[in-house]
């Protein structure tokens, strides 16, 4: 069983203007099954929720909230919750 204290997230700071980042977005890795990510701005507003629905661990953040926006440049909060663990990471996104 994985930890979220494996948990990974790339590229980071985030910048859709390159084509390696754009491509695949953000990225968390490492995610004990069934992990469900929140992000949130520094206000504390929920941005987007994420799960990880195939069981591989990986869940990809595209940068929009979740009526498909881009999110404005700036550091976010992503709250993980997985394997009984809760975790925070921060993440940035530079447009």
């Amino acid at each position: 069983m994985t930890s979220l204290s494996q948990a990974s997230v790339y590229p980071n700071p985030y910048r859709p203007t390159l084509a390696t980042h754009k491509a695949d977005g953000i990225v968390f890795d490492q995610l004990p099954a069934s992990t469900i990510i929140k992000i949130y701005t520094l206000a504390g507003d929920l941005v987007r929720q994420l799960k990880d629905d195939n069981g591989d661990g990986v869940i990809g953040w595209n940068a929009k909230n979740e009526d498909g926006q881009d999110v404005a440049s700036g550091v976010y909060f992503a709250l993980l919750n997985g394997g009984g663990d809760k975790r925070t990471m921060k993440v940035a996104v530079q447009r």
